[in-house]
């Protein structure tokens, strides 16, 4: 995928969004654990929103933190998968060893090797600044 082609997918501010609702980005390093896990066991369900996690994950093994997430929450918890649409009343675990992007009510999924050189280092959590449209995450 050409660089410029990457780009104008993440950054596409005049598409309109399918539904509104607020998305609450969550990050944490890897030791985030605890404080993930005591904010979520204190959120109803059927708030309304959608919760995005973002942690530092080690990018060579699957993590365990939808399933630890899971059993502290009644809020659904996944793992993204690429293009999921994003619905209120959820929580979206961004997996290891990917960038996210959020745009036009979806998240995609960028394999760390595929982020083009444009982007320059990688930081913990970074957003365009857009109502619609979002960099989820960026590592170092």
């Amino acid at each position: 995928m050409a660089e410029n082609e990457l780009v104008a997918n993440a950054v596409d501010e005049t598409a309109s969004c399918p539904q509104e609702f607020s998305i609450i980005g969550i990050g944490a390093s890897a030791g985030g654990l605890e404080a993930c896990s005591a904010l979520l066991r204190h959120i109803p369900p059927g708030t309304g929103f959608a919760f995005v996690v973002v942690q530092h994950l080690d990018p060579a093994h699957e993590s365990l933190l939808p399933t630890l997430l899971g059993r502290v929450t009644k809020i659904p918890v996944q793992v993204v998968e690429d293009e999921v649409l994003v619905e209120p009343n959820q929580v979206y675990v961004m997996p290891p060893n990917t960038e996210m992007v959020f745009s036009v009510g979806r998240l995609r999924l960028i394999p760390r090797e595929e982020l083009p050189s444009a982007f320059g280092c990688r930081s913990t959590i970074s957003f365009v600044p857009s109502a619609r449209t979002a960099i989820i995450a960026r590592w170092e």
